[in-house]
């Protein structure tokens, strides 16, 4: 794991920086990693597993909950577990115009029964956060208001129950 998080900082840091090469192979001890940018997009690839990080288009599918609609998608990280059954993970970061009240409401009406509301009042409009296990997974849902932007932010984590 620790192979993992050093390498993608420094692709960030790497790819970041306009640097015209796409592509770089890391020979280590445990083995060979591949890290990839592809437009707004870097693929880090090992024995482990595959991660995705940037313009990653998530579907309501892999999420295991629907994407509000209308939202854009301003980014996204998949992270699949490889030769591993389970260690599959998803994050996308939504944003919509609409008012944080008609958002949370979607997710109630769109969500098992038993998925769990935390509200939390903060200045400018508040913050929910969704707790919930659907088909093996262990989703979280954050929507928060920003009163300057105009916007609601919905950042969904959905990954493999452990």
């Amino acid at each position: 794991m620790k192979k993992w998080i050093a390498l993608f900082v420094l692709s960030v840091l790497f790819f970041g920086t306009g640097c015209a090469k796409k592509n770089v192979v890391v020979e280590t001890p445990e083995g060979k990693v591949t890290a990839e940018q592809q437009g707004n997009t870097v693929t880090i690839e090992s024995k482990e597993g595959k991660t995705m990080v940037g313009s990653v288009n998530i579907s309501a599918k892999v999420l295991g909950v629907p994407i509000y609609p209308g939202a854009a998608q301003q980014g996204g990280m998949t992270m699949a577990g490889g030769t591993k059954k389970k260690g599959n993970y998803s994050t996308v970061v939504l944003t919509s115009k609409d008012p944080i009240d008609k958002v949370v409401t979607f997710y109630k009406q769109n969500t098992p029964s038993n998925a769990k509301f935390t509200m939390m009042p903060i200045p400018g409009g508040g913050m929910t956060m969704i707790e919930l296990e659907k088909e093996g997974k262990d989703i979280h849902i954050q929507i928060m208001r920003d009163p300057e932007k105009q916007a609601t932010t919905i950042l969904v984590v959905s990954g493999d129950k452990k």
